[in-house]
């Protein structure tokens, strides 16, 4: 024992000449037949002893020092809001192996700290059954070097879930997602976003994810239905391959777009630039909308500086499904419909559904669970399905493909409403016609009232000028001038009956 404790001396005295301070373990917090806080020097990790148990993080529970925070083998825990308010100098978050986790708003606050960024390393979040992330939980927050999602579950990702000021690295890998809203992931400025590793999304709703990222890359991962701009992302290296698309329910690429880094956020490293498009299987269930594959932004690309390689993208050989693309491959049909999809942002969509279809690999042949390749390359079938038959295109099935590109002889009638000017010239117009009119001719003109009492198409709007503007105005005409006469003269006899009854009353008197 004596020589323990010269030995624990001897190394203790040692490390100190050294200049090395020795870890203290401090038990922070502990309960009865639970699990503990562990603090040794910055790091601070909790192990939970019974899968059920929980734990909140919450402002005070840790000393302000800590820079390390690592829980594990835990049932439930909670990082409610404001809790990096309270840490001075946090590095790195990592979560393992918990039943649930629940991150509330705000983790941190920037109303107390004069506007000011929090600044972390990386949060690491491994095998999670259910994650909930509130709405606004890492707002003000940057990451200098990777938020990880590796093996997690979330039923719902609301807007604004994972938002955040900056990501050098955004990753997730083999994860499953029911439902991402719209700005469900929302990176302002990041390094990479990665999405690998057969990660799964049941549906991504438009504008699901929106960032601004140097490398986006999803690498064989599996959609269910996504609709119009789900992937709202500028890149400088984009990389889609690998990837199943089972239905597109709008034009889920139509807001890719390239663009160029300014010059002071250029590095000393040389960065690749380009878009890589191949492997991915389209299902098309139940069909391939027109016009769903639309890039406008594709003609954006660098020719001379960047690389592009669009190669081995499948498709079932179903002509009722996929009709519009093989026609468009095989005959450039609808071409000037196509490229009028969203021209404003670009005029690309063409030139990319040309290499699609020109470099499309063998027909795809699914089942509930999967995908696979069949023996019939995709060109060879349009060429044997498509039938031409006096310049109306189709399926050998008998199903037309429309011709978007011909405006109709019968154009939708479309109601206007008309302004006061026109109503008023139509108006005059018939004022007019009927001072034209003989009175002595009464047949034409009970013909005429008859006519247009039976043409209910046509109304009659009277004008403004029509209405009495002066209503308490009498207007003189000689049978009127006759009556007024007449009142007159019975007025003046009865005023002589009067006087001379007077008259005889006071000759009496």
């Amino acid at each position: 024992m004596q020589r323990m404790d010269e030995f624990s001396y001897l190394t203790v005295t040692l490390l100190l000449l050294l200049g090395v301070k020795p870890a203290l373990l401090v038990e922070l917090y502990h309960e009865e037949g639970g699990g503990k806080w562990e603090i040794q020097g910055p790091a601070t990790r909790y192990l939970c002893k019974q899968s059920h148990e929980s734990v909140k993080l919450s402002p005070g529970t840790l000393p302000t020092s800590v820079k390390y925070i690592q829980v594990e083998d835990c049932g439930k825990l909670e990082l409610e809001s404001r809790l990096f308010n309270h840490i001075d100098n946090l590095v790195n978050i990592t979560i393992r192996n918990v039943d649930s986790v629940v991150i509330y708003n705000d983790l941190f606050d920037a109303k107390g700290s004069a506007g000011k960024q929090f600044t972390l390393s990386s949060i690491e979040i491994h095998n999670i059954r259910d994650l909930q992330v509130r709405r606004y939980a890492f707002r003000g927050t940057r990451v200098t070097n990777r938020f990880y999602l590796g093996e997690v579950n979330m039923a719902a990702v609301v807007p604004m879930s994972f938002a955040f000021d900056y990501v050098k690295e955004f990753s997730v890998f083999a994860s499953k997602f029911d439902r991402i809203s719209m700005w469900g992931i929302k990176l302002d400025r990041c390094g990479e976003f990665n999405i690998l590793g057969m990660t799964h999304f049941s549906s991504l709703a438009a504008h699901a994810i929106k960032a601004r990222c140097d490398k986006f890359s999803m690498a064989y991962n599996w959609f269910g239905n996504i609709h119009d701009s789900s992937f709202e992302v500028d890149y400088v290296l984009c990389d889609i391959q690998g990837n199943t698309f089972v239905s597109l329910g709008g034009m889920p690429f139509i807001d890719l777009r390239p663009f160029e880094k300014e010059e002071d956020e250029k590095e000393n490293e040389i960065s690749m630039s380009g878009f890589v498009f191949r492997e991915n299987k389209f299902a098309s269930d139940p069909v391939l909308p027109f016009g769903s594959l639309a890039m406008p932004s594709f003609d954006k690309i660098s020719k001379e500086s960047s690389y592009v390689d669009i190669d081995n993208n499948m498709f079932p050989c179903e002509c009722d499904a996929v009709g519009w693309l093989l026609a468009y491959g095989q005959h450039g049909y609808n071409s000037e419909s196509i490229g009028e999809i969203a021209k404003i942002k670009g005029t690309g969509t063409l030139d990319f559904l040309r290499q699609v279809y020109q470099t499309s690999g063998r027909c795809l042949k699914c089942t509930m669970n999967d995908c696979r390749a069949g023996s019939e390359r995709l060109m060879d079938y349009a060429t044997n399905s498509l039938v031409m038959n006096n310049e109306v295109l189709s399926c050998s099935s008998g199903v037309v493909i429309k011709n978007r590109d011909v405006t109709s002889p019968e154009p939708d009638l479309i109601i206007l409403p008309k302004s006061w000017t026109d109503s008023k010239e139509k108006s005059k117009t018939t004022s007019d016609e009927k001072s034209v009119i003989d009175p002595s001719d009464s047949g034409a003109s009970s013909s005429s009232s008859s006519s247009k009492s039976e043409d209910n198409s046509v109304i009659s709007v009277p004008k403004p000028d029509e209405y009495n503007s002066k209503p308490n105005q009498v207007e003189v005409t000689p049978n009127h001038a006759r009556s007024t006469r007449q009142s007159d003269f019975v007025h003046m006899l009865l005023a002589c009956v009067l006087c001379l009854t007077v008259g005889r009353s006071l000759g009496r008197i």
